[in-house]
């Protein structure tokens, strides 16, 4: 959302605004509309604050464990290209996407991401750590009543809250 609340106020080309629209609908739908009330409630210099502290944060991380890597991102990564950088992709590419989870993204490490109820995935897997083709997906559906799961990465043993 930093997307969004970060460009208010700029000038920027058509095609951006339209796009930065679209994500911020999406997002008032989906149940930002509360924050965004608190947001316009806020001092210049408060929002300044807030703003600077999220865009701090990494879109993706890497972790080695053992033997394995793990590639740690929000919503993986939508759309994926082949041989593209990490660092060339932006924010809704790793935290608004759905992705293929029917194929790996990387053939040298595990992706493990949130953001895509895995009962969407596999309907089997609802309310339950989806692993399969090179994903960990950990969203069990929490907002929909399902339990909240966690994956521990040094040993893969999962737990849950119901």
């Amino acid at each position: 959302m930093t997307a969004v609340l970060g460009s208010l106020g700029q000038k920027l080309p058509a095609e951006k605004i339209a796009s930065l629209q679209a994500i911020f609908r999406f997002w008032l739908d989906d149940g930002g509309a509360p924050t965004f009330e608190a947001w316009r409630k806020l001092s210049a210099k408060e929002q300044s604050a807030i703003l600077d502290y999220i865009n701090g944060f990494s879109l993706f991380d890497e972790v080695t464990l053992g033997e394995r890597v793990y590639f740690l991102s929000h919503a993986g990564i939508d759309p994926f290209v082949p041989g593209k950088s990490l660092f060339a992709y932006e924010a809704p590419d790793m935290i608004s996407g759905r992705m293929d989870y029917s194929k790996p993204l990387f053939e040298d490490k595990l992706t493990v991401s949130g953001h895509t109820p895995t009962g969407l995935i596999d309907p089997a897997s609802s309310g339950r750590i989806f692993r399969a083709n090179g994903h960990i997906a950990i969203d069990c559906g929490a907002v929909f009543g399902k339990p909240l799961g966690c994956i521990c990465l040094d040993t893969e043993e999962e737990f849950y809250v119901e």
